[in-house]
């Protein structure tokens, strides 16, 4: 990432429907770098569980914050998806609440990518 980022906020939560998959969800984040650049990307449910695993691969000490549950069913309940939201965005606050993890390569990569 050129310029890292300092603000992030979960915004919306997306269905999406594929020929390949079953409907799942993005999650939209919009970005704001240190420079003042605003960026959004987009997330699975995945993406934020993989985040999960990696950072406490490099932060091993930290007691990380939990993530919400994944609902199998019902999962694209708007009340649901609000709640998740709300969720997601403690969790992301959560982390890069902890000492360098916010300024880490695997929090950047995940805050300026959409994949």
């Amino acid at each position: 990432p050129n310029c890292p980022i300092a603000t992030f906020t979960i915004t919306a939560a997306i269905p999406v429907s594929s020929s390949s998959e079953k409907t799942f969800t993005v999650y939209m984040i919009e970005t704001i770098d240190q420079a003042g650049k605003k960026r959004t990307i987009l997330k699975r449910f995945r993406q934020f569980f993989s985040l999960h695993e990696i950072i406490q691969k490099v932060f091993p000490k930290y007691k990380l914050p939990k993530l919400p549950k994944k609902h199998l069913l019902g999962n694209l309940d708007t009340e649901l998806l609000i709640r998740r939201c709300k969720k997601l965005q403690l969790f992301l606050q959560g982390l890069t609440s902890l000492p360098g993890v916010m300024q880490s390569y695997e929090m950047q990569t995940f805050l300026t990518t959409t994949a």
